[in-house]
């Protein structure tokens, strides 16, 4: 089993359709993530990733 595989299985459980997508940041709140860090993972990535490799 991979590092953190569990995981991605306990989330699928818990979104069945794209609409349940918005409950995702108090899952990971529940699941103890960090206030902090919830907002990079839901968005700061996408941030940071398009932000480098698409032109000014």
């Amino acid at each position: 089993m991979r590092q953190g595989e569990n995981v991605v299985v306990e989330a699928v459980g818990d979104i069945d359709t794209i609409a349940d997508l918005n409950r995702l940041p108090d899952m990971l709140a529940k699941r103890g993530y960090a206030k902090n860090d919830i907002p990079r993972i839901m968005h700061g990535n996408w941030i940071r990733f398009f932000s480098e490799v698409l032109p000014e």
